[in-house]
């Protein structure tokens, strides 16, 4: 039983994370907005999609989606992030920022019911386990 309860933890956990993202990969100069702005990167950021990458001259960028497919961002262009892969277009449409809240919390929700579930189940079976030791003890 100890190990469905590891299993059971670690797919909730799994469930109330993000397991995919998307993100950019700057080169020099490189720029992102998430709606308020462009602002410079120079590490790995995640965006989302509706979001854009723009590369000043001497910089790039590649945009890597979810499935591992990648947008190369070239000098003096300006990419806006898809809601699925341009590698395989129409095999998924990603969520807008607006129903991401309730997404999350969807799982996170779902991932608590799932370890209440089990846990109760463990405490219910040990008192069954209790009963039956009474009556099989009494001639």
């Amino acid at each position: 039983m100890r190990g469905l309860r590891s299993i059971a933890l670690g797919c909730g956990l799994l469930a109330s994370t993000s397991a995919w993202a998307t993100y950019v990969l700057p080169s020099g100069g490189v720029a992102v907005s998430h709606g308020e702005g462009f602002r410079q990167i120079t590490e790995t950021t995640d965006v989302t999609v509706g979001d854009s990458v723009i590369a000043s001259p001497g910089g790039s960028a590649k945009i890597v989606y979810d499935d591992g497919c990648t947008e190369e961002v070239k000098p003096g262009d300006i990419a806006t992030v898809k809601p699925g892969s341009p590698c395989n277009p129409g095999a998924y449409v990603a969520p807008s920022h607006a129903a991401r809240p309730y997404i999350i919390g969807a799982a996170v929700v779902g991932g608590v019911v799932t370890v209440a579930v089990l846990l109760g189940q463990n405490s219910s079976s040990g008192h069954k386990n209790k009963n039956k030791n009474a009556n099989s003890a009494s001639p």
